[in-house]
This record gives structure tokens, C-alpha cells and sequence, in this order.
């Protein structure tokens, strides 16, 4: 919401207040986050597989726990 702000040149607590003033504005911001939090669980899965594949080589010794603590968690499932 900041970009918006900067890009529209409107003060971010104006924005933040035009969104809390209406029920649909409210309900339409809420329904973006969702889809936003969707978008990026679907990233972050993608690029797990891909890990999981080998077709990503990780160099970060906590990347790889993590990442072999999910396939535990998956395998435990």
C-alpha cells in the first residue's frame, strides 16, 4: 500500500482512512490480501520443489534444515 501511496501522491494514512471508510472498500482490501498471501504461499511452494528436485542448489545450511524439516512434516502426513 505504501507504492500506492507514493505513486498516487496521496498520504498513506488518507489512503488507509478511503479504505476504512466504506464496507466494500474494507472487504475488497481484505480479499486482495488473501489473494496476495495465495499468490506467494504458491511461490514459496514452487521453489521448494524445485529444491526438493535439485533444480535449485542451496548454499544456506538453515535453507536446507528448513527445508528438510518440511519433508519430514510431509512424510509424517
Amino acid at each position: 500500500m505504501l507504492a500506492i501511496s507514493k505513486a498516487l501522491d496521496v498520504p498513506y494514512r488518507t489512503l488507509w482512512g478511503w479504505i476504512n471508510e466504506s464496507d466494500e472498500y474494507r472487504q475488497r482490501y481484505d480479499e486482495a490480501l488473501e489473494e496476495q498471501d495465495e499468490m506467494l504461499r504458491m511461490k514459496v511452494d514452487e521453489v521448494l520443489d524445485s529444491t526438493r528436485k535439485g533444480d535449485i542448489q542451496v548454499e544456506s545450511e538453515d535453507f536446507k534444515e528448513w527445508v528438510d524439516s518440511l519433508q519430514n512434516q510431509d512424510q509424517q502426513l
